[in-house]
């Protein structure tokens, strides 16, 4: 889908790739996406300026792995995107970047993989949610590392069961200019 000057809202189920753009509008949808091993990854691109961008995800894989790529991007106006659910051992990338507003990404319990938050002019910040439990339901202890990697950029990683090595992980990061810059995990 794409627009000018028009909001994009509503729900989206997609088996592949899907990308929403508009102009001067808000996007406000929720997202449910499948990989299934035709499209490699899955692809989600919602593009906005000068409005607010809101996102809630539910990724899902019919396959082994789920891979999926997720683009967020807005200027001049607050980027949110939640994902509720992404596949146990699966691969993300996750980006969800503005400028000039603030900068928010919540990231579901399954996530495992490193992570960063950038921002000029304010702090950037790691969230971590209380009770979160296995997701696989076997009771492992959840691993967070997080550091200042430079003054406007802080960053870390996650995993369950033991500390992230250098397995095959997520990656997932937000940016801003000139406001909060925040990962929920």
């Amino acid at each position: 889908v794409q627009t000018a000057n028009n909001p994009i809202t509503g729900f989206f189920n997609v088996s592949s790739n899907l990308k929403l753009v508009t102009r001067n509008a808000p996007i406000d949808v929720g997202v449910e996406a499948y990989h299934t091993g035709r499209h490699w990854p899955s692809t989600l691109r919602l593009a906005t300026s000068n409005a607010n961008l809101n996102a809630t995800l539910t990724l899902k894989n019919t396959t082994e792995f789920g891979l999926f790529r997720v683009f967020a991007q807005t200027y001049n106006s607050p980027v949110n995107v939640t994902l509720l659910e992404s596949p146990i051992n699966g691969h993300l990338r996750v980006e969800a970047k503005t400028k000039n507003a603030p900068a928010l990404l919540e990231l579901d319990s399954a996530f495992e993989g490193k992570f960063a938050a950038h921002t000029t002019n304010a702090n950037p910040s790691i969230s971590l949610k209380e009770g979160v439990e296995d997701p696989v339901g076997d009771g492992r202890e959840r691993f967070v590392e997080t550091s200042y990697i430079s003054p406007r950029i802080k960053g870390g990683s996650v995993a369950w069961g033991k500390p992230l090595s250098k397995r095959f992980s997520s990656i997932a990061g937000v940016a801003t200019t000139n406001d909060p810059a925040v990962i929920v995990l």
